[in-house]
């Protein structure tokens, strides 16, 4: 197929790029929106719940991150190995955050509609399966 003017073929490589870097501002905006309204007690819309689907290795990195930022509560942990999903939720019980909900299957997680954002560090083979 001959590429016109109109269009532009990006690689799966540009993409993942573009939406890490638009992922990583928008956490970035979030961290900040406490520290502009310090006197005033966060409600719901204040808040932003998270899911990390995938705890191990780079998910645990996710929850280390997100963790740290005021204003966001992981509400939500998914993993298929059922012992590394409970030790990552009882290591946020232990930083003195509120227990997250647990899954061992994405279906479920997703049908949680109290879940305002997640994060996907599972195996390559399986990113694509959790964006859809």
């Amino acid at each position: 197929m001959a590429e016109g003017p109109e269009q532009s073929e990006m690689s799966r490589r540009d993409f993942l790029k573009a939406g890490a870097g638009t992922t990583a501002a928008g956490l970035v905006t979030m961290s900040g929106l406490a520290e502009m309204v310090p006197s005033r007690v966060l409600g719901a819309n204040d808040r932003v719940r998270v899911a990390v689907i995938g705890v191990h290795s780079r998910g645990n990195d996710h929850i280390q991150e997100l963790s740290r930022l005021p204003n966001v509560e992981i509400a939500a942990l998914c993993d298929v190995y059922e012992p590394i999903l409970n030790q990552r939720l009882d290591e946020i019980e232990k930083m003195g955050r509120p227990r997250p909900k647990g899954y061992q299957d994405l279906r479920k997680l997703f049908d949680d509609h109290s879940i305002d954002a997640v994060t996907i560090a599972t195996p390559n083979h399986w990113h694509s399966l959790a964006a859809i």
